[in-house]
């Protein structure tokens, strides 16, 4: 069985109560799988999804402590057992973030079901006892629901379940001017602290390949997920119209930009269920 590598991120602030304001990553990353290179290819989203991790952390003023969880034998049950174990005040955010391989169980499934690996000592087992013992699978509208429950202001749930490689050209990073510092971190509370809720993205629909760049650059989505962020600080953005609908929606034009040069497609679905934090 592939092996996953679970990374839990904690991130850390002081605020005047004594309790620190906390950003919660948890982020799950199959990088244990062979076939494509799509192990390979979680490594890469890791750097990619920490560095807006790190962003953010820098522009709403928290500090960031890393604690790194690694094991093989990671299951539902046991990312269920994570979420539960945390201790969320009203202010926290949440960030989960999966790369690894999905499924649609149902023909009403609009978020797919991550295919987490139970113990290795399973694999040899009988099928018929190996039901009996096998974790119910979790899928990305559980995730959003259990972050939910633990009572932060913002829950984001987000899945890339790369299957396919393409050979796609060199992806450039955004163009342009930085803004000042000032101004970034205007656009970041925006992002992060103006609406309440929980927001759900998956990098593709149902029975869409869902594509990473050969041979291990990275999934497209996230690879354009984290261009559009960063075209975010650039003197062509206003502050109005910052919202994850907005970044969303440029993720997903970049990344079919970048996909059309080959003759391919992939369309990200996102659910934003927020209202405003006043």
């Amino acid at each position: 069985m592939k092996k996953l590598l679970l990374f839990f991120v904690l991130l850390l602030a002081g605020t005047p109560n004594g309790h620190a304001q906390t950003l919660y990553a948890l982020l799950v990353l199959d990088q244990a799988e062979k076939e494509n290179n799509l192990g390979r290819i979680s490594q890469a989203d890791e750097k990619q999804i920490n560095d807006v991790i790190q962003t953010l952390v820098f522009g709403i003023k928290y500090k960031i402590q890393k604690e790194y969880i690694m094991g093989g034998t990671v299951g539902a049950d046991g990312l269920r057992e994570k979420i539960n174990s945390l201790r969320v005040e009203p202010q926290d955010i949440l960030f989960f973030y999966y790369s690894g391989q999905g499924y649609y169980p149902d023909a009403k499934s609009k978020f797919p079901t991550l295919k987490l690996e139970e113990s290795n000592i399973l694999s040899v087992l009988p099928s018929s006892i190996r039901s009996i013992w096998e974790d119910k699978p979790v899928s990305l509208d559980e995730v959003g629901e259990l972050l939910k429950k633990k009572g932060g202001r913002l829950n984001i749930v987000m899945a890339d379940c790369r299957n396919t490689t393409v050979k796609v050209p060199v992806i450039p990073p955004p163009r342009g001017t930085s803004i000042d510092a000032g101004s970034s971190r205007d656009i970041m509370e925006k992002l992060m602290k103006a609406e309440c809720g929980v927001i759900k993205v998956a990098s593709a629909r149902k029975d869409e390949p869902v594509w990473a760049a050969a041979p291990v650059s990275g999934s497209l989505f996230t690879l354009n997920f984290k261009n559009s962020f960063d075209a975010l600080f650039t003197p062509e953005t206003k502050i109005k119209g910052v919202s994850w609908n907005s970044l969303l929606r440029s993720t997903r034009n970049e990344l079919n930009d970048v996909l059309g040069k080959v003759n391919k497609k992939q369309f990200p679905v996102w659910e934003i269920d927020t209202k405003s934090c006043q």
